[in-house]
Order: C-alpha cells, then structure tokens, then sequence
C-alpha cells in the first residue's frame, strides 16, 4: 500500500513537471509570437510615419533620406513570421522605390529644359545679323527686325520646350496615379 501511494505521488509529481514544462514552452511560443507580431507593428508602423512625411513634404531630399531610413538593409524581414506583413512591406518600398525612381526622372527632364532654353537662346540669336544693306538706316531696320525674328523664334523654341516638359510631367503623374 505504502509502495503503491509512492508510487502514485511520484506520478503526480511527473505529471505536475511535465504540465510546467509544458506551460513554460506554450508561454515561450507565446511570446516569441507576441515578438514577432511586435516587430511587425513596428515596421509597419516606422514605414507608415515615413511614407506620411514624404507625402507632407513633396521633397526629394526627403524622399531620398526617408528611403535610406527605412531601406531593406535596416529592415529585419526575419524578425516577422507573417507572410501578409512581409508582403505588404514589401509592396511599400517598392512604391517609395518606383516614387525616387519618377523623381530622378523629373529632375533629368528638369534638366533638359534647362539645357534647352540656354540652347534655344543661342541659337535663336546667333543668327542675327545686318547683311545686306548700305545706309545705316537700313542697317538699323535690318537690325531690328533680325532681333524681333529672334526674339519670336527664342519664344517659340521656348514654349516647344516647355510643352514637351508638361506633357513628359503628366506620364509621369499617370504612371504615379497607376500604382
């Protein structure tokens, strides 16, 4: 009897250790869940911040620097276990990607405009002259008339110019509004 009740109490005791180890491995699952739904919200979180403040200022340096902030490399996508949450990370950078890649792209038609009126300029005055007349009355009027074809041809190549700029603007807003 006295061996069967040892023997009972030492069960027990078993059992008793074996439900603590147990429970003491469900609340570490538990909370390793609980850190990888953290980690999750965090960056969820970080990149929502991020992408509020590029669209508040409308900057590319902000852009730049907001993207160097939160780029793949600062990202631990290991520290989150749920496949949506990674997706919809990564569906993020890729549009702040595809929004530094449109900007790049505006400030190099930026410049192309720019190049292209200082070339306008001088192509439309550089071929001014008096040729041809003798008096300096016609030289004058010959003068004067060679500036003002200039001056409609600068104004011309100008506003060519700038309708391509817009209309090279406006595919990009497009593509913006697309995605």
């Amino acid at each position: 009897m006295e061996a069967e009740k040892l023997r009972i109490d030492f069960e027990k005791q078993r059992i008793d250790s074996e439900l603590k180890r147990k429970d003491v491995e469900l609340r570490t699952k538990d909370e390793e869940a609980e850190r990888y739904a953290r980690n999750a919200m965090f960056y969820i979180n970080h990149i929502n911040m991020v992408v509020t403040k590029i669209i508040t200022y409308n900057n590319p340096a902000v852009l730049e620097e907001e993207y160097n902030a939160i780029s793949l490399n600062s990202i631990r996508l290991d520290t989150i276990k749920d496949v949506e949450v990674i997706d919809v990370i990564q569906e993020i950078m890729d549009y702040i990607t595809e929004m530094r890649l449109q900007e790049r792209q505006r400030a190099m038609l930026k410049e192309e405009l720019d190049q292209g009126m200082s070339d306008a300029l001088v192509d439309s005055f550089s071929s001014m002259g008096v040729g041809g007349a003798i008096s300096p009355a016609g030289m004058a009027i010959n003068l004067v008339t060679s500036a003002a074809c200039a001056g409609m041809n600068y104004k011309r190549a100008i506003q060519t110019l700038k309708n391509k700029f817009k209309k090279e603007e406006w595919k990009l807003e497009n593509e913006k509004i697309k995605e």
